[in-house]
């Protein structure tokens, strides 16, 4: 269980926004595509989790400027790989809600107050679909979570190894503590 996620941050000194695009690409294609434009990881419960690569490409690595997404947001590409690990579980003091969305489905919200960061899933048939990721302020997480929402899991650690120590605790029907 990770509970410092400075190790993951790519370093991006020196290098301009096209650099930065290219890094951010590549990562992203490394770690979450198997195939030139999917890819399929495992959610923390085992479901399976679609990443595309316009999607990541676009949503993972660039900022919204007037509901375009053209511009490189360095912040973002130097947290492509915390996806992965919000997704699977990994990271200590996250948390993983279902909001529903203004549309009628729930969404799934990995996030974390400590990291300033969340995770969106869409849904599908099967699963889930990577939608985006981006850091954000502690209120904004309580705006997101403030509407319809509930939680399934805490990811916590626990001891003072800090080591992972899986469990499930029961503290309602759809909440699910794992430290």
């Amino acid at each position: 269980m990770l509970s410092d996620l400075s190790p993951l941050l790519l370093d991006l000194t020196g290098l301009d926004a096209a650099a930065i695009e290219a890094l951010g690409i590549k990562t992203y294609n490394d770690i979450y595509l198997q195939t030139a434009h999917r890819g399929i990881l495992k959610a923390h419960d085992g479901e399976d989790v679609y990443f595309y690569k316009n999607v990541g490409h676009e949503h993972a690595l660039h900022k919204t400027i007037l509901e375009s997404k053209d511009t490189i947001c360095p912040l973002r590409v130097q947290r492509v790989k915390w996806i992965k690990e919000f997704t699977q579980g990994n990271v200590a003091e996250s948390e993983c809600w279902l909001v529903l969305d203004k549309r009628g489905f729930e969404k799934r919200l990995y996030c974390s107050f400590k990291h300033g960061y969340v995770v969106w899933l869409s849904p599908r048939d099967e699963g889930w679909n990577f939608k985006s990721s981006y850091p954000v302020s502690p209120e904004t997480i309580r705006r997101y979570i403030k509407r319809e929402a509930s939680l399934l899991c805490r990811f916590l650690l626990s001891g003072s190894s800090g080591q992972q120590q899986p469990s499930s605790q029961s503290d309602s029907a759809s909440l699910r503590t794992v430290s």
